[in-house]
């Protein structure tokens, strides 16, 4: 499924598995067709993540608040969440 989610055009697949070990993870991800990764958000295990050569990484409220600098990312796409129009204003 989604192969052709992504072969149907979909922009953005965000890859989130919390209760996957890092290993199950990018064991995951590499059953997707290589073509696609591209549009891949890493949800989980960024720092593998960016070994890997990924450019969009999703990070949760807490992991942004947690975060020491995002310098490390360069020129990668990064996203967090909010639930609130308080948070968002924070």
């Amino acid at each position: 499924m989604i192969h052709q989610l992504l072969a149907d055009g979909l922009e953005v697949l965000h890859i989130r598995k919390p209760a996957f070990s890092e290993q199950e993870y990018f064991g995951f991800i590499q059953q997707i067709d290589q073509n696609f990764h591209d549009r891949l958000v890493i949800c989980s295990y960024h720092e593998e993540g960016q070994k890997q050569g990924f450019k969009r990484f999703h990070f949760s409220r807490t992991d942004y608040l947690n975060q020491d600098s995002f310098e490390a990312f360069g020129n990668c796409i990064l996203s967090t969440s909010t639930h609130s129009i308080e948070e968002f204003n924070e």
